[in-house]
């Protein structure tokens, strides 16, 4: 069986093993210098290490080719050749007389005849062994140096091909006579003979370390000045390889007379939105799916960018139809701000990566490669030399904290809430996309209350609140200042952030936790270490007016306690709030260290509604018994807020 192969991964402890060895000194130090050439001499030669993707260098070069000959209207012959399990047919010998053939590190080399020594595999029938058999042909998948043992043994083609004298001639003297990417190979010649003569050459190559063409696979395009004239194709001894009928994909672009670019273009953005459905279908949380998006769905778009052009009309189409989708899934609201989906999350964004940022990046990236390769690479400078001159950037968009409504919320928090932690709920919290879009859609006053639509959509005249008819409807309203909320909206959110601190307490002491974060604690808790009290009225000797505060925590051994008291307010009091709160219990504090004769500390936990959080809350909080996280405490105020604008405003179900 010469072709047979076990597709089976290669175990993790043999992959890590031959990765270090192929990290290590790849070149035997004793060989001559002049001996040890691994790459062929030429650029086109399988590129092991490049600063820019080798494919990608390849597609250039491929392009530059391409576009000499529509210019200058020259002939040009291209083949494309495929071959039939390429990764199962290169014998071991082959493979071992080239490591030699190139002076590869002797250790290496013994290493490596050893492993395929004992590569084997054994035939069974009816779940009975039959036989054992040594594989002699093919690499194993899925380690670090099988794909360097096999460009290795194509190597040599390069060089021959080289050789031979064939191939196109560029404008600037430069000749292309083939591309090699693994086993993907483009022969380029002047005339119809001379491409036949370098498929023939390489064919048998191909047969002498035993591999074969896969025919079906294969084409040919002959050019003559600038256009593709139908051939019969080439006869060889197995099959005829044919004419290109429409297109080839090469290194997954498109290819025939052109680059078939919008084809291309096409292609890449129907992938790319299909996985963007596929990503918001999908259970995952708000910032995962972002981050999906981005290393998911966005590659399809960054591979061909820079390579191919995309007018900027499509990329600004693209971007509309991927935010389109993101708010018939619930995860972006329609009028929130643009530009703040596209910020990163620190920031306060959310972080998704436009189509227009990385075809500009890629396209960018592409171009200083070029730059910086021409002076040493004959072939790139020519591809400098056809591009046409850039138009001049334009300049950077104003931040969405610039934008009068968008940036209200921002600039209203900026003095008194620590910034950097007032977001870290959008890269912590783990929230669903649909409560991230609604909050966001809050702060940046996007939804419509009656205030929104009395003056600023002009479709509602009375911009009273619905519930109380006292004030103006605007989300600071809704959120934390209607007495029809008060009672049992607000309370509910309060007591679930209380809540959390409490549960936290009880941890620490050992004491019964309440089974569901909806049920009510119990007035009082206690045990040898401590007391807890649940919104228990104090008595004391001195009348004091603040004598109920939300939790009284007693450590018995330490002799001290602490009061705290927890207040979702609007975000830009929150600073004014945690003031209050420390002034309001300062007469209960100087009672119960009269009376209890413990040192009493009072805690204030101030959230804003849409998460603002003070610069001393993650101070406040390490002075409570137990570990309450800051992100905690504010993701439970995010959570309530949404409830409440949800039932209020009565969104729908995405919202």
């Amino acid at each position: 069986m010469p072709s047979y192969l076990s597709v089976s991964l290669m175990s993790a402890v043999g992959s890590l093993s031959i990765g270090g060895l192929a990290l290590g000194p790849l070149l035997d130090t004793d060989a001559p210098r002049q001996e040890s050439n691994l790459r062929s001499s030429a650029p086109k030669a399988c590129s092991l290490t490049t600063t820019l993707s080798s494919a990608k260098h390849q597609l250039l070069v491929d392009r530059t080719v391409r576009r000499d000959c529509k210019t200058r209207l020259t002939n040009l012959c291209t083949a494309w050749i495929d071959y039939k399990k390429a990764y199962d047919s290169m014998p071991h010998s082959w493979i071992l007389e080239c490591l030699e053939l190139y002076k590869i590190n002797r250790t290496l080399r013994a290493f490596i005849r050893n492993s395929m020594g004992m590569w084997r595999t054994t035939l069974e029938a009816n779940s009975k062994p039959i036989a054992q058999v040594t594989i002699k042909c093919g690499i194993c998948q899925g380690d670090a140096l099988s794909p360097l043992l096999f460009c290795i043994g194509l190597n040599p083609l390069s060089e021959i091909i080289n050789k031979t004298g064939y191939g196109y001639r560029l404008r600037n003297g430069a000749v292309v006579s083939h591309l090699l990417y693994m086993d993907d190979i483009k022969l380029y010649a002047k005339s119809e003979r001379d491409i036949d003569s370098l498929i023939h050459t390489t064919r048998l190559y191909s047969n002498d370390i035993g591999m074969s063409f896969g025919l079906e696979k294969c084409s040919r395009m002959v050019t003559k000045r600038g256009k593709v004239v139908r051939t019969e194709g080439i006869e060889l001894p197995e099959g005829n390889i044919a004419d290109i009928e429409d297109s080839y994909k090469y290194l997954g672009i498109p290819q025939a007379n052109g680059n078939h670019e919008e084809a291309a273009r096409k292609a890449a953005t129907t992938k790319y939105l299909q996985r963007v459905r596929q990503v918001l279908r999908s259970q995952l949380n708000g910032k995962n799916k972002i981050r999906a998006i981005n290393t998911y769905a966005l590659p399809v778009i960054r591979y061909p960018a820079g390579v191919i052009g995309w007018p900027k009309e499509e990329i600004e189409a693209t971007d509309i139809k991927t935010r389109k989708l993101l708010t018939m899934h619930g995860g972006f609201h329609p009028k929130s701000s643009t530009l703040r989906l596209y910020a990163k999350r620190k920031e306060g964004g959310r972080g998704l990566v436009s189509v227009s940022t990385t075809v500009q990046d890629e396209t960018r990236n592409i171009h200083e490669y070029i730059t910086k390769m021409a002076p040493t690479d004959s072939v790139l400078s020519e591809y400098l030399r056809q591009q046409k001159p850039k138009k001049e950037e334009e300049g950077e968009e104003p931040s969405w904290k610039d934008r009068p409504l968008h940036g209200m919320y921002h600039r209203q928090i900026e003095e008194v809430a620590d910034i950097q932690k007032s977001y870290q709920w959008l890269d912590k919290a783990g929230l669903k996309d649909s409560t991230e879009a609604l909050i966001m859609a809050a702060q940046e006053q996007a939804l419509s209350t009656r205030s929104i639509e009395a003056g600023v959509y002009h479709t509602r005249q009375d911009p009273r609140c619905r519930l109380c008819k006292d004030a103006p409807e605007t989300i600071q309203h809704i959120t934390a200042g209607c007495k029809m909320l008060a009672g049992k909206a607000y309370m509910e959110r309060h007591n679930q952030v209380a809540g959390i601190v409490y549960r936290n307490i009880c941890a620490e002491y050992n004491l019964e936790v309440p089974r569901s974060k909806w049920e009510m604690p119990p007035r009082v808790m206690e045990n040898d270490q401590a007391k807890i009290l649940w919104d228990f009225q104090m008595q004391t000797d001195k009348m004091v007016v603040a004598n109920q505060p939300d939790i009284v925590v007693v450590d018995k051994q330490k002799k001290t306690a602490v009061v705290i008291d927890v207040a979702v307010p609007n975000d830009s009091n929150i600073r004014k709030k945690e003031h209050e709160k420390l002034e309001k219990y300062q007469g209960l504090r100087e009672e119960l260290e009269r009376m209890w004769r413990v040192k009493v500390t009072v805690v204030p936990v101030v959230i804003g509604a849409l998460g603002a959080v003070t610069p001393k809350l993650g101070e406040w909080l390490q002075q409570i018994p137990g570990t309450t996280s800051e992100i905690s405490v504010q993701k439970s105020a995010v959570l309530g807020t949404a409830k409440i604008l949800r039932r209020t405003l009565k969104l729908p179900g995405l919202w």
